[in-house]
């Protein structure tokens, strides 16, 4: 959050120098330009220069293009997306086995625990026996275990989500049927 300050703070003044010299090197009597040159008057004395001075060596020198760059890319540096300073996103509570590459399932990228799926895998049953067989199914689906929901799937004559769920495990002979 101060890196993203500092930065801004820095490139606004480069930004505006540089395209200040850049416009007074372009069109120098422009009527536009003078609250930027009543703005160096206040400012160079700070610098120990006078302000015609400095306005020649911003419009008749390559150091414009230079600063307007410069300012240019730390503004850039100051507003770009991050992902945030507390550092990488951390795993869920449950999902520290598919930080480990055990319980995460390619096709979905669910990364449950191993008794988050078995509580799912009983659910699902239970819902299967009552004659739920789709809504068993997409809970397996959506608990990670696949293969499983299309069983459920085919049980409740859902071919097509079946095909779905074949589709995304890459068992394009299985669709097909």
């Amino acid at each position: 959050m101060a890196s993203r300050l500092v930065c801004l703070l820095l490139a606004l003044p480069l930004l505006a120098l540089g395209g200040f010299g850049i416009a007074a090197g372009l069109v120098p009597g422009y009527d536009a330009l003078d609250p930027m040159r009543g703005l160096l008057d206040a400012v160079a004395p700070l610098a120990g220069s006078n302000a015609r001075a400095l306005e020649k060596l911003l419009a008749g020198s390559p150091v414009r293009f230079a600063l307007a760059g410069v300012g240019a890319a730390v503004l850039f540096l100051a507003v770009r997306p991050r992902r945030g300073d507390d550092g990488p996103e951390r795993p869920a509570k449950g999902a520290t086995a598919s930080k480990r590459g055990k319980g995460k399932d390619d096709a979905t990228g669910v990364g449950l625990s191993r008794k988050a799926k078995s509580k799912a895998k009983r659910a699902a049953a239970k819902l299967s026996r009552k004659g739920e067989h789709a809504e068993a199914g997409e809970l397996c689906f959506h608990s990670g275990m696949l293969e499983k929901a299309v069983e459920y799937f085919e049980k409740a004559e859902d071919f097509a989500r079946a095909a779905e769920v074949c589709h995304t495990l890459k068992q394009l002979d299985r669709c097909a049927a």
